[in-house]
C-alpha cells in the first residue's frame, strides 16, 4: 500500500510538471525569475521534456495498479529519481544560476521519492511455489517409503519357508 500512495504521488507531479511544460512554457521563466522570454526551440524543448514526463507519469500509474508485475517500471522511476537528485547535485557544484531555494525542495522531494520507491520495491512471494514444491517432494517421499515399506514385506513373506499344515485324515 504506501508504494502505491507513492506512486501516485509521483504520477502526480509528474503529470503536473508535464502539463506547466507542455501548456504553459512561460511558467518557468516566471517561476526561476528568468528575464528572457523562452524563443521557439526552448519551448519546443519543454513540450519534449512535458511529453517524456507523462510517460513517466502514465509509467507510474501503471506501476501503481500492478507494482510487482510491474516492478520494471518502478525501478526505471528509482533511476529517473537517483540521475535527478544527481543532475542537481552537479548544478549545484557548478555553481548553476538557480538559487538554492529553488533547487533544495526539489533535492529533497527527489531523494525521499527514490528512498521510498527502493524501501518498498516490489518483489514476487515465492512463500506459495515453496509450500507447493514443498508438498511434492514430501509426498513423493512418503510415497518411496510406502513402496520400500511394501518390498520389504514381500521379501519377508518370500524368504519365509510355508509352514505346512499337518492333513488331517476323517
Amino acid at each position: 500500500m504506501p508504494l502505491r500512495v507513492t506512486l501516485l504521488i509521483i504520477a502526480g507531479v509528474l503529470l503536473s510538471m508535464a502539463w506547466f511544460c507542455m501548456a504553459y512554457p512561460s511558467f518557468f521563466t516566471r517561476f526561476y525569475q528568468v528575464t528572457a522570454f523562452p524563443d521557439s526551440a526552448h519551448s519546443h524543448l519543454l513540450i519534449i521534456l512535458g511529453t517524456l514526463l507523462l510517460v513517466y507519469a502514465a509509467g507510474a500509474i501503471f506501476a501503481a495498479m500492478r507494482p510487482v508485475r510491474n516492478n520494471g517500471i518502478v525501478l526505471l522511476l528509482i533511476v529517473l529519481h537517483f540521475a535527478l537528485f544527481v543532475v542537481d547535485i552537479v548544478l549545484l557544484a557548478r555553481g548553476a544560476a538557480l538559487p538554492l531555494r529553488y533547487v533544495l525542495p526539489e533535492m529533497l522531494y527527489v531523494l525521499l521519492m527514490c528512498t521510498l520507491l527502493i524501501r518498498y520495491y516490489p518483489v514476487r512471494d515465492h512463500g506459495e511455489e515453496l509450500r507447493e514444491t514443498a508438498d511434492v517432494l514430501v509426498q513423493t517421499f512418503q510415497d518411496r517409503l510406502r513402496k520400500d515399506r511394501k518390498d520389504e514385506e514381500k521379501t519377508k513373506r518370500n524368504a519365509e519357508p510355508e509352514k505346512a499344515e499337518p492333513e488331517t485324515t476323517q
